[in-house]
Protein backbone atom coordinates (compact mmCIF):
# COMPACT_ATOMS: atom_id res chain seq x y z
CA UNK A 1 0.00 0.00 0.00
CA UNK A 2 1.55 3.25 -1.15
CA UNK A 3 -0.37 5.77 1.67
CA UNK A 4 0.39 9.57 0.63
CA UNK A 5 -0.86 11.93 3.64
CA UNK A 6 -2.09 14.49 1.25
CA UNK A 7 -5.09 11.84 0.45
CA UNK A 8 -6.92 12.02 3.59
CA UNK A 9 -10.05 14.23 3.52
CA UNK A 10 -11.74 12.94 6.37
CA UNK A 11 -11.88 10.08 9.44
CA UNK A 12 -13.93 7.84 7.26
CA UNK A 13 -12.45 4.73 5.82
CA UNK A 14 -15.07 5.04 1.99
CA UNK A 15 -13.28 1.79 0.84
CA UNK A 16 -11.64 -1.20 2.10
CA UNK A 17 -9.06 -1.31 -0.34
CA UNK A 18 -5.44 -2.06 1.27
CA UNK A 19 -3.65 -1.18 -1.89
CA UNK A 20 -5.50 2.27 -2.37
CA UNK A 21 -7.11 3.51 0.77
CA UNK A 22 -8.83 7.57 1.05
CA UNK A 23 -9.82 8.54 4.30
CA UNK A 24 -11.88 11.45 4.91
CA UNK A 25 -11.42 13.69 7.67
CA UNK A 26 -12.70 17.21 8.51
CA UNK A 27 -9.47 18.32 9.24
CA UNK A 28 -6.01 17.41 8.34
CA UNK A 29 -4.23 16.11 11.01
CA UNK A 30 -0.73 16.48 10.71
CA UNK A 31 1.83 13.98 8.72
CA UNK A 32 2.26 11.37 11.77
CA UNK A 33 -1.14 11.47 12.61
CA UNK A 34 -2.48 10.86 9.54
CA UNK A 35 0.86 7.98 8.52
CA UNK A 36 -0.89 6.44 11.78
CA UNK A 37 -5.05 6.44 10.37
CA UNK A 38 -3.63 5.12 6.66
CA UNK A 39 -1.45 2.37 8.31
CA UNK A 40 -4.17 0.99 10.72
CA UNK A 41 -6.62 1.81 7.84
CA UNK A 42 -4.38 -0.69 5.90
CA UNK A 43 -4.39 -3.25 8.11
CA UNK A 44 -8.40 -3.20 9.32
CA UNK A 45 -8.29 -3.77 5.72
CA UNK A 46 -5.88 -6.69 5.64
CA UNK A 47 -2.73 -5.31 4.21
CA UNK A 48 0.22 -6.74 5.58
CA UNK A 49 2.54 -4.06 4.61
CA UNK A 50 1.93 -0.26 4.53
CA UNK A 51 4.45 2.70 3.09
CA UNK A 52 4.49 6.17 4.43
CA UNK A 53 5.44 8.69 2.57
CA UNK A 54 5.03 12.05 1.65
CA UNK A 55 3.93 14.09 -1.04
CA UNK A 56 7.37 15.00 -2.11
CA UNK A 57 8.36 11.17 -2.71
CA UNK A 58 9.19 9.26 -5.63
CA UNK A 59 8.89 4.98 -5.72
CA UNK A 60 12.23 3.25 -6.60
CA UNK A 61 12.48 3.83 -10.10
CA UNK A 62 13.37 -0.10 -10.74
CA UNK A 63 11.23 -2.04 -8.26
CA UNK A 64 7.70 -2.82 -8.12
CA UNK A 65 6.14 -2.54 -4.62
CA UNK A 66 4.82 -6.17 -5.19
CA UNK A 67 8.96 -7.29 -5.02
CA UNK A 68 9.86 -5.39 -2.26
CA UNK A 69 6.99 -5.92 0.01
CA UNK A 70 7.73 -9.77 -0.84
CA UNK A 71 11.30 -9.18 0.08
CA UNK A 72 10.24 -7.31 3.43
CA UNK A 73 7.76 -9.78 4.32
CA UNK A 74 10.60 -12.98 4.01
CA UNK A 75 12.75 -10.70 6.16
CA UNK A 76 9.98 -9.93 8.36
CA UNK A 77 7.81 -12.99 8.27
CA UNK A 78 5.72 -11.78 11.28
CA UNK A 79 5.29 -8.55 10.18
CA UNK A 80 7.19 -6.99 13.06
CA UNK A 81 9.84 -4.80 10.65
CA UNK A 82 10.54 -1.22 9.48
CA UNK A 83 12.79 -1.09 6.18
CA UNK A 84 14.11 1.95 5.25
CA UNK A 85 15.20 2.68 1.44
CA UNK A 86 17.79 4.42 1.77
CA UNK A 87 19.75 4.88 -1.57
CA UNK A 88 18.39 8.52 -2.07
CA UNK A 89 21.83 10.36 -1.89
CA UNK A 90 20.44 13.66 -1.48
CA UNK A 91 20.46 16.58 1.63
CA UNK A 92 22.46 17.53 4.04
CA UNK A 93 25.70 14.83 5.21
CA UNK A 94 25.43 14.42 9.27
CA UNK A 95 27.07 12.19 11.57
CA UNK A 96 28.53 10.75 8.06
CA UNK A 97 25.39 10.09 7.11
CA UNK A 98 22.81 11.30 4.19
CA UNK A 99 19.26 12.10 5.18
CA UNK A 100 17.81 8.97 3.84
CA UNK A 101 19.98 7.39 6.71
CA UNK A 102 19.35 9.10 9.17
CA UNK A 103 15.47 9.18 9.20
CA UNK A 104 12.71 6.83 8.61
CA UNK A 105 11.26 9.25 5.92
CA UNK A 106 9.29 6.98 3.75
CA UNK A 107 9.41 3.94 5.86
CA UNK A 108 8.10 0.12 4.90
CA UNK A 109 6.02 -1.39 8.10
CA UNK A 110 4.89 -4.27 8.98
CA UNK A 111 1.31 -5.26 10.36
CA UNK A 112 2.44 -6.01 13.36
CA UNK A 113 4.51 -3.18 13.49
CA UNK A 114 1.26 -0.90 12.82
CA UNK A 115 -0.34 -2.66 15.93
CA UNK A 116 1.96 -3.60 18.44
CA UNK A 117 4.11 0.17 18.17
CA UNK A 118 3.03 3.26 20.49
CA UNK A 119 0.51 1.05 21.75
CA UNK A 120 -1.29 0.27 19.18
CA UNK A 121 -1.76 3.89 18.05
CA UNK A 122 -0.04 3.23 14.75
CA UNK A 123 3.50 3.00 13.26
CA UNK A 124 5.00 6.21 14.35
CA UNK A 125 4.83 8.62 17.69
CA UNK A 126 1.85 10.59 17.24
CA UNK A 127 2.45 13.38 19.32
CA UNK A 128 4.90 15.33 17.09
CA UNK A 129 3.53 18.01 14.84
CA UNK A 130 5.82 18.10 11.67
CA UNK A 131 8.81 16.93 12.84
CA UNK A 132 11.17 14.20 14.63
CA UNK A 133 8.78 11.42 14.26
CA UNK A 134 10.63 10.18 11.29
CA UNK A 135 13.69 9.87 13.21
CA UNK A 136 12.58 8.33 16.56
CA UNK A 137 11.07 5.82 14.67
CA UNK A 138 14.60 5.44 13.03
CA UNK A 139 15.95 5.42 16.57
CA UNK A 140 13.39 2.81 17.97
CA UNK A 141 12.98 0.01 15.38
CA UNK A 142 17.06 0.12 14.77
CA UNK A 143 17.22 -0.50 18.78
CA UNK A 144 14.56 -2.99 18.77
CA UNK A 145 16.65 -4.73 16.15
CA UNK A 146 14.22 -4.56 13.29
CA UNK A 147 15.53 -1.75 11.16
CA UNK A 148 16.33 -2.86 7.88
CA UNK A 149 17.99 -0.06 5.93
CA UNK A 150 18.28 -0.60 1.89
CA UNK A 151 21.04 0.98 0.37
CA UNK A 152 19.78 -0.68 -2.93
CA UNK A 153 16.25 1.01 -2.97
CA UNK A 154 16.05 4.80 -3.26
CA UNK A 155 12.41 6.45 -3.11
CA UNK A 156 14.03 10.20 -3.89
CA UNK A 157 12.77 12.92 -1.92
CA UNK A 158 12.20 15.70 -4.31
CA UNK A 159 12.64 18.23 -1.32
CA UNK A 160 11.65 21.90 -1.72
CA UNK A 161 14.75 22.75 -0.25
CA UNK A 162 17.19 20.83 -2.08
CA UNK A 163 15.52 22.67 -5.64
CA UNK A 164 12.74 20.25 -6.68
CA UNK A 165 9.79 21.98 -5.91
CA UNK A 166 8.48 25.51 -5.42
CA UNK A 167 7.92 25.84 -1.03
CA UNK A 168 4.73 25.25 -0.30
CA UNK A 169 2.64 27.51 2.13
CA UNK A 170 2.47 24.78 4.90
CA UNK A 171 6.30 24.17 4.86
CA UNK A 172 6.28 27.75 6.33
CA UNK A 173 3.68 27.44 8.73
CA UNK A 174 5.13 23.37 9.69
CA UNK A 175 8.34 25.82 10.79
CA UNK A 176 6.46 26.51 14.21
CA UNK A 177 6.67 23.46 15.23
CA UNK A 178 10.58 23.13 14.85
CA UNK A 179 10.85 24.42 18.56
CA UNK A 180 8.51 22.03 20.39
CA UNK A 181 9.17 18.88 18.18
CA UNK A 182 12.79 18.87 18.99
CA UNK A 183 12.21 19.24 22.74
CA UNK A 184 9.86 16.66 22.48
CA UNK A 185 12.68 14.21 20.68
CA UNK A 186 15.30 14.97 23.05
CA UNK A 187 13.09 14.24 26.05
CA UNK A 188 12.03 11.13 24.66
CA UNK A 189 15.47 10.06 23.66
CA UNK A 190 16.86 10.46 26.75
CA UNK A 191 14.23 8.14 28.01
CA UNK A 192 14.57 5.93 25.59
CA UNK A 193 11.79 6.40 23.91
CA UNK A 194 10.36 4.97 26.81
CA UNK A 195 6.53 2.80 25.77
CA UNK A 196 7.41 2.98 22.06
CA UNK A 197 7.76 -0.83 22.21
CA UNK A 198 6.17 -1.69 25.58
CA UNK A 199 7.55 -5.26 26.63
CA UNK A 200 8.74 -6.46 23.22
Amino acid sequence: MLTDAATIRDQTLKECNPIHLRLHVMQYPGVWRAWNALAKACVACEGEVCVLVGDDMEPDPVRSAGEIGKEFLERFPDGFGVMQPAGDRQGDIIGGRWNSQRICGSPWVGRAWVTFAYGGKGPVNGDYAAFFADEELKLVAEAGGVLWQRDDLTQKHLHWSWGHLPRQDYHARNQRYWDADRALFETRKAKRFLGALGDR
